[in-house]
């Protein structure tokens, strides 16, 4: 019987073990809020510039509107740095920073977008932007 108890303690001391708590960080309406403009305008952006003839997509007709949603995007990330425990919200925001500027550099060198090319920058953007969006739902009150 003492075999048994011992045993049990020592498996139980090994399960515990293997537990870790994560700390992450809390949920903020703020930055939810910020997120879900973000999508819009970023979603409006594309769906403008699709609507566009080809021809009238030049870099300058949208460099504001970039420029807008880069500072947007900029306060995100400094909302998330801010915050204790939230590191993978900070690389989320930083890669979101980067697939943006990557985007503006495309644009302003070839001075127009293809169809193909903001179809697809709309799922891309959609993807990363609802996977941070769920992520900050997760997060407890």
């Amino acid at each position: 019987m003492r075999e048994v108890r011992l045993w049990l303690v020592a498996f139980t001391c090994f399960m515990l073990s293997a537990c870790q708590w994560a700390k992450i960080a809390h949920h903020d309406p703020q930055v939810e809020l910020l997120l879900v403009q973000a999508k819009v305008k970023i979603d409006m952006h594309w769906q403008r510039m699709l609507l566009a003839e080809k021809q009238s997509r030049d870099f300058i007709n949208y460099k504001q509107n970039y420029h807008d949603i880069e500072i947007d995007i900029q306060v995100l990330k400094a909302l998330n740095e801010h915050r204790v425990y939230n590191s993978e919200s900070v690389t989320q925001s930083e890669h979101l920073l980067e697939l943006w500027r990557q985007d503006i550099a495309a644009h302003q060198q070839q001075n127009t977008m293809s169809d193909f090319v903001i179809k697809r920058r709309v799922k891309q953007y959609n993807r990363v932007l609802t996977a941070m969006l769920v992520a900050e739902n997760v997060k407890p009150e």
